[in-house]
Parts: structure tokens; sequence; C-alpha cells
């Protein structure tokens, strides 16, 4: 099957977060952590939407070296957010404007790596053509990522701080996706997190 073109929908992958609750001290970066299928969180995410969307783009600060080489292996293209200590909002605005010629963007979070592939394409290609947010749900819990359209770019763009885009939620139409695919609510947090989600749902696939 045909990757999704960067004209209909470009994939945003958000990596640029402190990840302070995985380790408070700041010693090991949550995204370079293995999964029990030896593969890095970062890695499996970027493989996994790389292999859905033909543009992918990750929002990484300048100073994760390791993790801008990842992703570029990958076949990511890279976005450096200097202001992303500020918080998410100034990653989010970033990766926008960055895929601002593209008709959608799939807002994605690199430490929710269980999405699985079947998802990706149907969030994609619900309601084309439509000006709607598009979002899964899994057992009434809704997830990520989530499908924003051309229409939302400037209040996305607008982003700062700790600002993310919860609110546009709640003040554009929202079409949301019921999906039988728990890693749309899957993320880590915790080292904990690694054992527990992988075990019931591993891409295991994507190197």
């Amino acid at each position: 099957m045909s990757r999704i073109s960067a004209a209909a929908c470009t994939a945003v992958l958000l990596a640029a977060g402190k990840g302070t609750r995985f380790d408070a001290e700041g010693r090991q970066q949550k995204l370079l952590a293995f999964l029990p299928s030896g593969n890095r969180v970062a890695a499996q995410s970027a493989s996994l939407y790389c292999s859905i969307f033909a543009r992918v783009i990750a929002v990484v600060r300048p100073e994760h070296q390791e993790l801008i080489a990842l992703f570029a292996q990958a076949g990511c293209e890279i976005v450096l957010c200097a202001g992303a200590e500020h918080g998410m909002g100034h990653s989010l605005a970033a990766g926008v404007a960055a895929a601002a010629d593209s008709a959608s963007v799939m807002i994605a979070l690199a430490d929710m790596p269980f999405v699985q592939p079947a998802t990706l394409q149907l969030l994609a290609q619900a309601a084309q053509g439509e000006s709607c947010v598009v979002q899964p749900v899994f057992q009434k819990q809704g997830g990520h990522p989530v499908r924003f359209p051309a229409a939302l770019y400037p209040q996305l763009m607008a982003l700062e701080g700790d600002q993310g885009a919860k609110a546009l939620l709640r003040s554009f139409p929202l079409l949301q996706v019921p999906v039988t695919d728990a890693g749309v609510v899957q993320d880590i947090d915790f080292p904990a997190d690694l054992q527990a989600a992988g075990s019931q749902n591993d891409n295991s696939k994507f190197p």
C-alpha cells in the first residue's frame, strides 16, 4: 500500500519534551530507552510513521544530537525547536509551521510507539477534504495521534508555553473515530511503562 502523500497529510512527531516523569534528574532520555522488542522508543515511533506517511517531521531540541541522528536515519525531516523548554506549545507551533503546505497534519507524540499502522491509515483517510479535527477513541477515551486541517494552522502556530491543542478540540468540529487499538492511549511516562505497554502491544517489526 502506498504511503499517505505529503500534500494530503504530513505527520508531525513531537519529541522535544523533557520527560521529567520518566527520570526527574534528567540522566536518561526516555525516547532513547529500549522497548521489549529491543527498539528504542524514538526509533520505533519514527519507523512506524515513516512507513505510513511520505513526509514525517520530527520536532527536537537542538541539544539532543543522538535523537536528531536517530530520527534522520529513520527518514524524518528535523525541525529544531530552541523554545521547547518553554512548553509543548512551542514545539507544536514549530512543527505545524514546517508542514504548512499540507492539507492536514497528524500531530503525534514520539513517546507513543504502540499505535498500529492500520489505525494511522484510518485516521489519515477519515473525512478527507472536510474541515474537521480527527481523533481516535479507544474504549471511550480520546487518544493520539490527532489530525488537524489547514484551517486550524494559524491557531496551532500561535500556541506557546504549555498550551496544547486541547482547546481546539472543543471549539472546532471534531470527528472521533472508534478504534480497537490500545496503542492510541498508551504512552511512555515511567520506566514501568516500557514493559507494561510493550507486553500488550508491541510494533516489534519496526526496526
